[in-house]
């Protein structure tokens, strides 16, 4: 699964954030490390079924039109 990510540094820790997910977020010395603990994170929220991947029917879009 793709999530989007938001990285920021603070008096030299860095924080990976999940966009739309506040509560997933990780803390770390570098970059890398706060995000490789976010997906930790995930990984361990999705396997105990906290975070769950679903399906929503719809319209496929390319170029903002609907492809039937």
């Amino acid at each position: 699964m793709t999530v989007p990510v938001w990285v920021e540094q603070r008096n030299g820790t860095f924080t990976a954030s999940a966009l739309g997910a506040a509560q997933l977020r990780a803390d770390g010395p570098t970059k890398d490390e706060a995000i490789a603990a976010l997906v930790a994170a995930l990984n361990n929220s999705q396997a105990s079924g906290q975070l769950v991947l679903v399906n929503v029917p719809g319209c496929p879009r390319s170029a903002g039109q609907c492809i039937r």
